[in-house]
């Protein structure tokens, strides 16, 4: 078998484990913080998504983790679309009237 297409060895991939749960760890950790930010922003406009949550799981394999907004009721959805439209007007003034 060519290099290229071998698989690595037993003893390689144990010296890896420990890189490969540090990161895991670290992708679980930055799912589970902007889990909470988002909980937290939207509590400060009276939002809450019931189904909201870090999925620890996704990444596992790809490396990329993710937070599941899950569903919610339509009422909900518009406001959390007014508040997000807010934000981004103000923040687009700021950046316009911001000198530079």
């Amino acid at each position: 078998m060519p290099p290229s297409t071998r698989p690595p060895s037993i003893s390689r991939l144990k010296r890896q484990r420990p890189l490969l749960q540090r990161l895991v760890a670290a992708g679980q950790a930055n799912a589970r913080a902007a889990e909470e930010e988002l909980a937290s922003a939207l509590k400060v406009a009276g939002i809450v998504l019931p189904s909201l949550a870090a999925d620890c799981r996704s990444g596992c394999l790809s490396g990329v983790f993710l937070v599941d907004l899950g569903g919610a009721r339509p009422d909900v959805v518009m406001r959390l679309a007014a508040v997000v439209r807010r934000g981004a007007a103000a923040e687009s003034a700021e950046q316009r009237a911001a000198p530079g």
